[in-house]
């Protein structure tokens, strides 16, 4: 595709400054709320720092495991058809066999490690949304070797901002999700079979 996942992350930024706030007072009425309610307000707050907390935890497993995510962000910037294909496949795959397996009394304890684990790694795949987006919109070099908190956190409330566009701030999620998600497989499986060839960012 000509069209990037960064540039519909941005453009679904610039359609959300457009209409803002009509996503919640849309979501508020989609429950029989009214935006002005308690209720409302408190499903508004419940988002808001569910959103915060997504961008933190990110923030925190980055700081961990700088030199993964260093080669998480490359694999995501140089090779984003694959990530996504890779993504997709493993995503759906350890979903529907972590379902199955909760079902069954003695695979329940496997099958709910292995859906923590699949959190775990989402944490890292929209943590790697978050910096390569980031970086793009604070003109910061992308040869750089090392991501700051401000760009981190910049990206990261730019894309739950997106995220929150009716419909295509949905699927700019899912996208977004599933493309972070391979960057993460193929860099943790990259770094186990010792491949120490640098690749570098455009």
């Amino acid at each position: 595709m000509n069209i990037t996942l960064s540039e519909l992350t941005m453009a679904a930024v610039l359609a959300q400054a457009d209409a803002a706030p009509e996503p919640w007072g849309k979501l508020t009425e989609s429950m029989g709320l009214q935006a002005g309610s308690t209720a409302g307000i408190l499903i508004v707050l419940v988002l808001l720092l569910t959103k915060a907390g997504c961008v933190a935890m990110s923030l925190w497993v980055y700081a961990r495991s700088p030199e993964l995510g260093q080669r998480i962000l490359a694999r995501y910037a140089n090779q984003g058809r694959r990530c996504t294909v890779v993504g997709l496949v493993n995503g759906f795959v350890g979903l529907i066999l972590a379902l199955l397996m909760l079902k069954s009394k003695v695979l329940a304890l496997p099958g709910l490690l292995l859906l923590l684990l699949l959190g775990y790694a989402g944490v890292y795949a929209y943590g790697v949304v978050y910096r390569h987006l980031g970086l793009r919109l604070s003109g910061a070099p992308e040869l750089a070797g090392h991501v700051s908190p401000r760009t981190h956190c910049l990206g990261g409330l730019a894309a739950e901002a997106a995220f929150c566009v009716p419909i295509l701030g949905q699927i700019v999620a899912l996208l977004a999700l599933f493309k972070g998600l391979g960057a993460v497989i193929l860099a943790v499986l990259s770094s186990r079979r010792g491949d120490s060839r640098e690749m570098p960012l455009p």
